[in-house]
């Protein structure tokens, strides 16, 4: 298995066990925040495939997931301070 599969794999694996993890916790906080652990590692994702194949696409999807975990982030903080 090459460095590339492994690191497919690896990505898929932690994707698939924050969006569990967000669908399981009841507390809305803690949901937002693995939401956001998603969004950051499938921005991860996309970075890593602009600086391997050089597609701007890539690039643009990135900053795209990471404005979403931004502000899935400020909803966790602002979840937390009105509960």
């Amino acid at each position: 298995m090459s460095k590339r599969m492994m690191l497919k794999f690896g990505i898929c694996v932690l994707y698939i066990v924050s969006i569990i993890c967000a669908i399981l916790f009841k507390n809305e906080s803690i949901k937002y925040a693995f939401s956001a652990v998603a969004l950051v590692i499938i921005g991860g994702y996309n970075t890593l495939d602009y600086k391997s194949y050089g597609k701007k696409s890539s690039l643009a999807f990135a900053i795209m997931f990471y404005c979403f975990s931004a502000s899935s982030i400020a909803f966790a903080i602002i979840s937390t301070i009105l509960a």
